[in-house]
């Protein structure tokens, strides 16, 4: 079976102590998740996925704890265009507020047709400490030898910039 937790307009959702997504679980919406630890857990067959914003629309996720992101598990980007995070016609933005600790996929889909432009920047992750990187990135290649390269920043803010593909 699959679980879903949908949290629609600024909707809140708060847990005892942790929020676990498991094999084949979806966190998905726009609002906010008020937890001690909000963890993801994935088996090589069953991802466990986290999707910020409305089915094919940009938006903003809360965690107001902490992030851990297991392998073999997904965190979906979309980016629709460049008004900024959590913005309908901007990108996706999991916004966390205290460590992460990341693992698995992100995963980046280009909304209706956007193509980004060479050094723009998406903020698609923020946190107060991390402690790793994701293990793949999906989705990053564009047209014209570009690619969004991830980049993870000392001010707590993980980002993609479209630039050259290496």
């Amino acid at each position: 079976g699959r679980a879903e937790l949908v949290l629609k307009n600024g909707g809140v959702a708060n847990a005892i102590n942790d929020l676990q997504i498991f094999p084949n679980g979806r966190l998905t919406g726009d609002g906010q998740v008020n937890a001690n630890l909000v963890r993801i857990f994935g088996s090589p067959t069953a991802h466990g996925t986290v999707d910020p914003g409305q089915p094919g629309q940009a938006g903003q996720l809360a965690v107001n704890g902490n992030y851990l992101q297991d392998p073999d598990t997904v965190l979906q980007i979309d980016i629709a265009g460049n008004s900024g995070a959590g913005d309908p016609n901007g990108n996706d933005r999991l916004a966390v507020t205290q460590n992460v600790s990341l693992h698995g996929e992100m995963d980046v889909s280009l909304l209706g047709g956007f193509v980004p432009k060479y050094g723009e920047q998406y903020s698609v992750l923020t946190y107060g400490s991390r402690a790793g990187t994701f293990d793949k990135n999906n989705g990053t290649s564009l047209s014209n030898l570009r690619a969004l390269a991830p980049v993870y920043d000392f001010a707590g803010n993980a980002q993609f910039v479209a630039a050259p593909d290496s």
